[in-house]
């Protein structure tokens, strides 16, 4: 019995091999960053915002190859340039994505492979450049919401005869343009010198223009009744998505009830 006892305390407290106690465990390297920087253009080569074609984010994936699965970094996209957090060494593949509104992707950047990020050190990566086809189409109807039609007569119409319509940019300049109107096949120009002056465009119908720069805008639309009074209005603004998506716009004119001689 004793020697049993001494046996087990020798082991607890003795210098020959076994297990220490409070072994000291091994950490991680330190981590190492990247940094990277981008321009955004059109399929030009020219120098774009990020807010005219509604760029969010430009996110890096990012695969070490000794690992599973990946890990992502999000910069902004008017940013420009960004430093990532610190990330595990190794030798990363590494994919880029300009990311806009609603998580489209609007354009993906050259793909890095083999990169090496060392630890407590900084791997500057090659500067990206995304192409955008900054360019969308707008689509718009116009609609008194008289049961009798824009162009109606009498208490139910709208009683217009003439029409204007101008189209400004997000800085408010007036942006020239030719609408196509279907189904007549017919067609308005905007005049930003001299707006032109068009016969009653009916609610049915439907007013198209395609290569639009992407961006914010607001449209400005005047209908008159007989004598040149202005009487109804539109001045909406909406956003022309970029990759020549469309957006359509139905336009609700507001009636100018304070004007005298308006029906």
């Amino acid at each position: 019995m004793w020697k049993r006892a001494l046996l087990v305390y020798g082991f607890a407290c003795g210098s020959g091999p076994g297990f220490p106690i409070d072994a000291a465990i091994d950490a991680p390297p330190p981590g190492g960053t990247f940094s990277v920087d981008w321009a955004v253009t059109d399929t030009t080569g020219t120098a774009i915002s990020c807010a005219q074609i509604g760029g969010v984010s430009m996110t890096v994936d990012l695969h070490n190859r000794a690992e599973e699965g990946g890990i992502d970094e999000v910069f902004a996209c008017s940013s420009l340039t960004g430093s990532s957090d610190p990330i595990l060494p190794g030798t990363y593949d590494i994919d880029f994505q300009l990311v806009g509104q609603n998580s489209t992707d609007l354009a993906d950047g050259m793909s890095q492979m083999g990169v090496e990020i060392t630890s407590g050190g900084n791997t500057r990566l090659t500067s990206l450049a995304f192409a955008v086809q900054d360019t969308g189409t707008l689509a718009m109807s116009i609609n008194s919401l008289r049961s009798g039609g824009n162009c109606g007569s009498g208490a139910t119409g709208g009683n217009i005869d003439a029409m204007t319509i101008e189209l400004d940019d997000g800085s408010g300049t007036c942006v020239p343009a030719t609408f196509d109107i279907e189904p007549e096949g017919s067609s308005y120009t905007v005049d930003c010198t001299t707006p032109a002056v068009t016969t009653c465009i009916e609610h049915d119908q439907t007013l198209t223009t395609s290569n639009v720069l992407s961006g914010p805008y607001q449209i400005h639309i005047s209908g008159d009744e007989g004598s040149g009074l202005d009487c109804w209005a539109n001045n909406d603004s909406f956003i022309v998505p970029p990759l020549g998506s469309a957006v359509t716009e139905d336009l609700n004119l507001a009636f100018g009830s304070a004007t005298p001689g308006c029906l």
